[in-house]
Parts: C-alpha cells; structure tokens; sequence
C-alpha cells in the first residue's frame, strides 16, 4: 500500500478480516518487538513462528516431552529468544535461530501465563503466573522459584514476605493472579482477587504501595502499554480500566523509596495506599454499559493511542476498539466462534485474533486511495478521453531531462545496510543484535502435509449408507450423510452434532455431550443408521444411539482425532479407525477402549510384516503424521497412505503389512477413499494430484486372495515381495490435476454411482468444486461464496453436493433442470404469446362426462401396499435391510419454539426448496439456498423410499374436493386438528398430504 495515497483522515484502526493462519490448533499468540515475526502455541504443545510479511511459517519448535497444549508465548526483548508455557506445568525457554531448546522448568502448577525479564536481551528470570498458586519468579537456569505476596494484611509494616502471602483471616488468595513487570523490569505489579493493585519489589519480595480498584472486583488481566506510561486492568466487574503511571520509567524502585520517606509518619495500609496514590491514578474506564460483557485478552495499541478488548461470550468473536479518551470507535465481529486471544501489532493498525477452533483471524484497516486529495496534477475522469503523447514522453531519458544538470552524483555509494530510525521505538529499544526476521529455508512438499492435515481436521464432512437428516446451529464443523440419503449430519464448533432431515430441511435431531465443549473434526454413520460416531478436538471419541438420541459409549485417546470411521461390516459396531494428530491410525474398540496402533510404513528390509511396536522409519525417526487411512467395502481390510507416498494394505487383526504401491512420485498422501461399490480408490497427494485406484481384489474375503497372492510370490522377500503383491491389489486407474492453477485439494470424494470425482479447492478464501468424469476429463467447477471451502460430501442417491465453508455455513448444490414438456408430452404446445381458448362445458368438472361412461379398471377396494420399500439399483443386496434407518420421527413443536427455529433457519442459510422462489444452480448462490427436483416432496424418490398409492381418488375424497371448492378453506398456516379418515390414507407419514388432497 502506497502511504502517500492514504486518506490521512481515516481512523488508525483495522476494520476486516483481511487473511487468517493455520497450523494445528492455535491457542495463543504473541508477536516480536518490530511485528515482523508471529508466535503461536498450539494444543498439541509444538510453537510456530510466522514471517508476518510473507505470512509463511519461518519455524516450527517442537519439544517431544510435551504433548499438551500451550499456555502462552513470550519473546525476549530482542527476540533471539522465547518462552513457553504448557499445560504440562513447563516453562520451556527456546532459542529462535537454531531452534534448540535451552531450559525446560516443570513447575508445580499449570502456568496460564509466563513472561520474561523485560531488561535483558538474554534473560534467565520470567514471571509465572500459575493456575492455583500465587504468582511467582522463576530462575530458568536454576529452576529455582520465589513466590510473591498477593495480599497485604489490615495491620502491619506493609513489607509482607512471600510466606505470609494468605488474607488477614488466613485463607488463601483468590487464584489465578494478574501480574506483570513494569517497561524496565525492575517492579512488579500484582492485581489481586480483593480488586487491589500491588507494586511488589521482585528482589526483596515486599510490597511497596497499593490502588485499590473502584468496587473491589477481582483483577483478571493487568499489562503495560508498550512505552510504559499507561497499566490496563480487566476486572471481574466487566470494566477495563486504564491508569497513568506516575513513576518514572527508569529507577522506579528509588522514586518508590523517596515516596515511603515521605509519608513515613503512616504506618501499614495508610501507608501504602498513599504511596499508591502517587504511583497510579485513574484515567479512563471503559464497559458495554448495554451487554454488560466479560472482556479477554485486552492489551494497547503499539502507540498505545488505542485500547483493545475481546468479547468473551460463548460463539462471538467481536473484538472493541476505543481511543484512549474512552470513545468506542469499532466492533469488529468475526465469525461465530469463540474469541480465546488477541494481539495487536506493534508497530500497524493490524490485531491478530485466535478462535476457539484454533484459527488465527489478521484484522487490517481497510484502506480507501484518494488520488486527487493527494496529488494536485491527478485528474479524475468520467470517461476515456483520447490523449496525444508528447514526442519524448516515453523515452527512458527524456530530452527535456537530458539538458538538465543533474544534482545527484551516481558515483556515490548509496547505503543498503543500516536502518533507519523508527519513531514507534525508543533509542534503548534499538540495538544491532535485533532479530526482526529469521532466514528463509526452503522446505519441501513432505512437511507440508502436516498444515493440511490439520487444515482439515477441524472442519469434516463424511457420507452414511443412505443420505437424509442436515444441520443448524453455530457452524457446521463436519458434515455426513447417511446410507439411505435422508439424514445429513453435521457436527459443529460448540460440541454438538445436529442432524438434518434432507427431504424437508428440518433438524430431525441435536444431540448434545454435556462433556465436550471442543469443536467436532469428524462424524460418522453406521451401516444402516443407527449409530453416529463423533470425534472432536478434546481427543474423544463418542458412539451415540441415532433414534433415542443418547450416548452409548465415550472413548478418550492421547491424541486429538482428526477422522474416526465405524467398521462398514457390522451394524451395530463396536470397533472404529481413527486417525489422530500426531500419532499413527489406530483400531479402536469403543466398548473397552483398547487401542492397537496399526504400522505406517515397511523397513527396507525384513519380511515386510511389521508390529505396531516398530512403527517408525528405517532411520528411527518416527513418520510424517497426520497419516490417512480407511476400511475397505466389508471392512476386512485397512489401507494406510503415509508420508512416503505409499499405499499400505494391512490386516487390522494381525497387524501385519501383505502388500505396498507405491504412488508416483512419493508425494505425501492426505486422504484416501474408497468409492461406494469398493471398485475404486481415491487418494490426494501433496502433490496436488488426485490418483484413482482400481481394486483388483474381490470386494468379499479381501484377506483370503491376499493370502493367495502371497503364496503366488513365495519366492521373493521383503518389500520387494510387498510390492508384487500390491501390483496385483491396485493398479493405477487415472489421475487429476489443475495444470494451470496448481492448487491443493480438499475432501475428495466419488459421487454416489462412482462415476464422478469431486475435489474442494484448498486455497484460502476461495470456495471451488472440482468435477471429473472418471475418464479424467474435469466437466465443472463451482464457484462458490468468497469463503474458504472446509469440506464436502457427494449426495448417496441424487446429483447434489453439499459443502462446508469457514465461516460454518452448509451450501447444497444441485442440477440446474430444464423443462422441456414439449419433449415429453407429445399433446403439449408451446405458445410465444397467449391465444384465446375455449373450454369444453365438462373440462373442468371434478369428474368429466366423458369418464363417467368409461368403465374403470382399477379396483377400489384392492389394498394398496405402502410399506414395503422397492430396491434402488444404487444399493446392492447386501446393502439393503429392513432394519435400515431411513427417517427420523417428526415431533410437531409448539407455535413459540417455531421461531427460534425460523431464526436458525436464517443463521444457517439452509432453507425448505418449497417455498423458495429460485432454483439453486450449479453456481449456486452465495446465499446457499436449495430448492427440491420435485414439484412437491411425493414426487421426489427419496433413496427408492416411495410408497405406493391409488391413482384414482376415493369417493369420499371426491366428495370432500367438491365440498371444497363450494366453501374454500381459510388460509392457515397450521394443519387442521381433526383429519377426515380417507384423507389420513393418504398421508405419506412425513406431515405432506397428497397433491389430490391438498389445497
């Protein structure tokens, strides 16, 4: 952006969501002095570090004894090093360029918060502040810890050592505590849960003055603005409140020691609240005085001229921004999910915000150019006008130049090397030895697959056996349709899972853990529906029962699973593959827990049959996680795509590898799956290739033929034996590939019937389909909202896809048909404009003269069979059961409940077809909106789910028609409470009366 084009009027604040991050699942951040460089904690204990100017990851600090999720991060003043917290109760100290670690410190509390001595460049002393405990001083070289007072007693001197740190009446303090070091480091300040602000000497652990907070809420938040003249606190009261500092910056501890000789003739409390008086006054107090809001994470500006704070409630991320003077100046809101941390640039109008779901949100002003304000020659026009060039306008000298004497001697050296002074930084913020950037390193294509891995693991989509109930609420995380294509689920940020019925884009069911508050990563249909598996982003596992809508098992694992899969063989299972974070696939069994971790890869030498205990490369390293992997159609077999690019095909049993194919070029594979009938297999490599399989083995035992062709190559050993059987398992079908854009691919996925191949577009901000034929020749692609694409899923039955964007928004996209009746009825006429007609005296009788005289071939008192389900060609045998469960029962809700539901209607966007007056494309809307293929939902073959029924009305029915048309019904928006007998035959059990009935 071009400076001197500006609007210098505009506000210095962002505006939008200009870009977001990912990589795993962030939970704090922190940036460097400059800005120039981005530190993240994730849940799985690893740190990125971000280059802010090219947003790209400059490095990644993994420390393989910590496993837990990251507390926070704080750089050292000149940024060589950082500070880690974890949940593990660590504090481990990092040095940034070489990226080794330097001290690692278990404490005996988990720490919330550490920060590092401010005054060195090289410190070995950090402020903890621990969950349950006072906060305290840790040696990071010793490990040593000194525990500060908190609270100061009624009576007394004031000078409380760190062993009396307990309230007047002997409880201990309220905790976690507040605290912070001043600019140079050499005080701190404590805000208590007794509302009090105590400034405490680190060195002799003594309290040296107190500010009592107005109404004595608890202090939960307390930090410096970046020059050190401003402390902003967050109370319990729902207030931010800022005060000046009156101390000088440098030798605040001497000023504090002439302010007690002052009032030295006042003793205890007296004393330090006047000491206190002259060390802190009150400037400026800020609150939503209409929602009363928690704030979190609140800090300064890198000026300090703004005051930042995140609204803490559940599935808002609304962000305020007011000016020191204490004029709200902007709500920024983002998506429906929970703010957990914010940051604002040190030196841009640019804050940086992390979501419950682990993204980081950059929020940059969005910059309007005034030219003509700007340049006094600019002109603007209305329209092109034609223009004469001057004969030397164009020259790269231009005569008019040439016989000026120019003032600049091009034999000077022109300085390249030394920085120029930033006027956002004091001289004693400068120093030569600032680490504003780290060296590029290129990386190659293998690790890459991690952030995409991860990328996908918060927001998934999947396909049940059949394909009917959709969702609602806050966004849908991960989405699945069911066997029979009625239900489709979706499983959403806060936890819950929701299920759509899809013929009526009703919820059929919300099925609520009172235990899990993380965002779902996956959902999962049993064979025949009646069980849903749920995996979410607190390492759980949970087997739910559809129909009663309760919890049958709930399974924890060490590791956060990105995509959990029922075993398709059974309809009641018990057992699931799961894919965790950071760990290999692993067979699951949800009723005891057990949990056996499959291999993912082969060594170079050996009999190639390889034990989950040795479940690591040939050098020892353990693999590239995330890996993919899946069931094969009866469940007998798992195939496994690991970071080698290799397809492993393993028997869950014994754990044992019997074949490997290798994919061209080794690329990492992210996912696989296998196409509903099992005769195809789809993989996405990282690079950006799709590949289909073809699967030689028989559908049924898979195992047994295995076996075979094991015996067939008896001869040969090792991997070499592996490949020549997997030769013989699959074999390359087609592969696809955008040669132009090179983009990377997301959920792929076979339509119902195999033919078609689907891929989501992974570049950010971007929400395109991709659609092949399986000859590999790309027929569509769907351009989408301004939104990036998280998942999508294939419809079992019908040409739909329906997919997920960030902001959790469900689209459903569907054939755009053209009716041409003229083609189908031979007696219909087009007309260009409207003709006169005239109608035959009997043409629109209820029953015409011409039909009374024919004699009726239907027998009116036949019964009519309306249960049995006639077969669908898109299911095979084995497929079909009586037992299946297609639809879930509608339970009528009352007039007021009606409009919550109405007002979710909105928020989602999902929206009955039937009362939409536009068709949804196949470049659907950016408002997602659907409509039916039907004229009305009995025409619709629901998954070969129709019921059969007359084709010549009753005469009570007639009957009713005629008193119909004599007295019309009164519009309602409610179904009549008393339904004649004859017309209750003809309900089709989902609340729609048949088209002959039907006003």
């Amino acid at each position: 952006m071009n400076a001197p084009i500006i609007d210098p009027l505009q506000g210095d604040f962002p505006e939008v969501i200009e870009e977001y991050l990912e990589h795993g699942v962030m939970k704090c951040i922190a940036f460097n002095r400059r800005g120039t460089l981005l530190a993240a904690g994730c849940s799985d204990g690893n740190c990125v570090i971000w280059d802010f100017e090219t947003r790209g990851i400059a490095k990644e600090l993994r420390d393989k004894e910590c496993n837990a999720a990251i507390t926070s991060v704080c750089w050292s003043k000149y940024g060589h090093r950082i500070l880690v917290s974890a949940a593990d109760k660590s504090l481990t100290l990092w040095d940034v360029v070489s990226g080794e670690r330097i001290t690692r410190t278990t404490l005996q509390q988990t720490p919330l918060q550490a920060r590092l001595h401010p005054g060195s460049s090289t410190p070995s002393l950090c402020l903890a502040c621990p969950l349950s405990s006072a906060p305290m001083i840790v040696d990071l070289t010793t490990g040593s810890t000194t525990v500060l007072p908190v609270s100061v007693p009624d009576a007394g001197n004031g000078l409380v050592p760190a062993s009396r740190n307990k309230f007047s009446d002997g409880t201990p303090p309220f905790t976690p505590t507040a605290a912070c070091f001043n600019k140079y480091g050499d005080l701190v300040y404590v805000g208590n849960s007794k509302g009090e602000i105590l400034i405490i000497d680190y060195k002799t652990i003594q309290v040296h003055a107190m500010v009592p907070v107005t109404g004595g809420a608890v202090i939960k938040n307390i930090v410096f603005s970046r020059n050190g003249q401003y402390l902003l606190t967050n109370s319990n009261d729902r207030t931010l409140r800022i005060y000046e500092n009156l101390l000088p910056l440098k030798d605040g501890r001497r000023a504090l020691d002439d302010l007690e000789e002052t009032h030295k003739e006042l003793n205890g409390v007296e004393k330090l609240k006047a000491v206190g008086s002259k060390c802190l006054t009150l400037f400026r107090d800020f609150q939503d005085s209409v929602t009363k809001v928690h704030w979190k994470a609140p800090c300064f500006s890198g000026d300090g001229e703004w005051v930042v704070g995140g609204c803490a409630s559940k599935g808002e991320h609304k962000i305020y921004i007011w000016d020191r003077a204490g004029h709200l100046v902007k709500i920024l809101e983002g998506p429906k999910e929970a703010l957990i941390d914010l940051a604002w640039h040190p030196v841009h109008p640019i804050v940086v915000s992390v979501s419950l779901t682990g993204l980081v949100y950059i929020w940059a002003k969005d910059y309007t150019e005034n030219w003509s304000a700007f340049a006094p020659d600019f002109k603007e026009l209305e329209e092109n006008e034609e223009y004469v060039e001057r004969e030397d306008e164009f020259d790269l000298v231009p005569e008019t130049e040439k016989v000026k004497d120019s003032d600049v001697n091009e034999d000077d050296e022109v300085d390249i090397v030394t920085l120029e002074k930033d006027s956002a930084f004091s001289d004693s913020d400068m120093s030569q030895d600032e680490l504003c950037f780290l060296p590029a390193i290129p990386s190659p294509d293998v690790p890459e697959q991690q952030d995409k891995g991860v990328e996908s693991s918060s927001k998934l989509v999947d396909s049940n056996h059949s394909g009917s109930p959709l969702s609602e609420e806050a966004g849908p995380n991960g989405r699945a349709t069911n066997h029979a294509s009625s239900p489709l689920e979706a499983g959403c940020s806060d936890g819950n899972c929701v299920i759509w019925d899809f013929e009526t884009r009703g919820i059929a069911k919300e099925l609520r853990d009172k235990e899990c508050n993380a965002a779902i990563t996956s959902v999962c249909w049993s064979k025949y529906g009646h069980r849903i598996l749920v995996s979410a982003a607190d390492k759980s596992l949970t087997l739910w029962d559809v129909v009663s809508g309760e919890r049958i098992t709930r399974t924890t694992l060490q590791q956060t699973p990105l995509q959990a899969r029922l075993h398709p063989g059974s309809s009641t299972p018990s057992l699931c593959l799961a894919c965790p974070l950071s760990s290999a696939p692993m067979i699951v069994d949800l009723t005891t827990g057990s949990t056996t971790v499959l291999p993912v890869s082969v060594p170079d030498a050996g009999n190639g049959l390889v034990p989950a205990s040795r479940n690591k490369f040939s050098d020892g390293t353990p693999p590239f996680t995330p890996t993919a992997a899946c069931f094969n159609k009866y469940g007998d077999l798992v195939y496994v795509g690991n970071s080698k690019g290799e397809i492993l095909i393993i028997d869950y049993k014994t754990i044992q590898v019997h074949a490997m194919v290798p994919v061209t070029g080794g690329a990492v594979i992210k996912n696989i799956v296998f196409s509903r009938n099992g005769q195809y297999l789809l993989t996405n490599s990282n690079d950006r290739t799709l590949r289909i399989y073809e699967n030689l083995l028989p559908l049924k035992d898979g195992r047994r033929a295995l076996d075979d062709l094991e015996e067939t190559h008896k001869e040969l050993n090792g991997v070499e034996k592996l490949k020549a059987v997997g030769s013989k398992c699959l074999t390359l079908f087609r592969d696809f590939q955008d040669s132009v854009t090179k983009v990377h691919w997301k959920a792929p996925c076979f339509s119902g019937d195999g033919e078609w191949v689907v891929g989501g577009c992974a570049s950010k901000g971007e929400h395109k389909i991709y659609i092949w034929d399986r000859a590999g020749h790309l027929v569509k692609i769907l351009e989408g909202p301004k939104e990036a694409l998280i998942d999508l899923a294939w419809h079992p039955v019908h040409p739909i896809v329906v997919s997920v964007s960030l902001t959790g928004l469900v689209y459903i996209w569907a054939k755009d048909y053209t009716e041409n009746w003229s083609a189908f009825a031979p007696d219909f006429k087009e007309l260009e404009e409207n003709e006169e007609y005239v109608e035959r005296e009997d043409e629109f009788d209820l029953v015409p003269e011409t039909e009374k005289v024919k004699d009726s071939d239907v027998n009116e008192d036949d019964e009519v069979d309306i249960v049995t389900l006639e077969k669908d060609s898109a299911f095979s045998d084995s497929d079909m059961s009586q037992d299946e469960l297609c639809f879930l029962p509608a339970i009528p809700s009352p007039d007021v409940p009606e409009q919550q539901d109405k007002g979710v209607e909105s928020s989602s966007k999902l929206v009955d077809s039937n009362h939409s007056g536009s068709p949804l494309s196949e470049e659907a809307g950016p408002n997602g909106r659907a409509t039916n293929h039907a004229s009305s939902p009995l025409e619709d073959d629901a998954g070969g789910s129709r019921m059969k029924r007359k084709r010549k009305p009753s005469e009570k029915i007639l009957e009713l028609q005629a008193e119909k048309v004599k007295k019309p019904l009164k519009p309602s928006g409610r179904l009549s409470k008393v339904k004649n007998k004859s017309v209750a035959d003809l309900d089709n059990g989902n609340g729609f009366l048949g088209d002959d009935v039907s006003d």
